[in-house]
């Protein structure tokens, strides 16, 4: 959801984005609007993992997840009009794939999870690592290893939530 009627639509193996208005009361929609096409070259289940979106700056960030682990940001996102999209040059030293993205408006970071490196990291608005979390046993009072982090996201009283597969979500105060 990026704000009033206006939805982004993710397809994992074509690497596209779709831009889409759904008004309130809409029963039925098609998948007809704006489409942003990434990288036609990702490989099976490698490909577009994850989306957040800034509306402070207008930006739509994605995430590839692996051949190679890239983040995407994409600017001005507008449904009538074309979009700039670069890869982003973070340091993801520590980070094998990327499973999940979310960006905190309340710090302006942009965090990344990594399933493989079972691990999170946050990044400032110019790209400098500012936070780094190990997701293993005894890390952050884990009681166990995140064994397939999928999704990371922060609720409006500032706990992270982490859902792995199969069926856990972990909380952080």
């Amino acid at each position: 959801h990026l704000g009033g009627d206006r939805f982004a639509i993710a397809e994992e193996r074509k690497m596209r984005i779709t831009l889409v208005e759904i008004p309130q009361g809409t029963k039925k929609i098609h998948d007809d609007g704006r489409r942003i096409d990434l990288d036609e070259k990702a490989k099976k289940n490698k490909g577009l993992e994850g989306l957040t979106y800034d509306r402070e700056t207008d930006t739509l960030f994605a995430v590839r997840e692996d051949k190679p682990p890239t983040v995407f940001r994409i600017q001005p996102l507008s449904i009538d009009h074309d979009s700039q999209v670069t890869d982003w040059p973070l340091d993801l030293d520590g980070l094998d794939d990327l499973s999940d993205l979310f960006f905190d408006p309340s710090t302006g970071w942009l965090w990344l999870l990594s399933h493989e490196s079972r691990r999170a990291a946050a990044f400032d608005a110019k790209g400098r690592r500012v936070a780094d979390w190990r997701l293993e046993k005894g890390e952050n009072g884990l009681p166990e290893n995140v064994k397939q982090a999928e999704g990371i996201t922060r609720d409006r009283h500032g706990r992270w939530l982490i859902c792995s597969e199969p069926n856990r979500i972990y909380r952080f105060v």
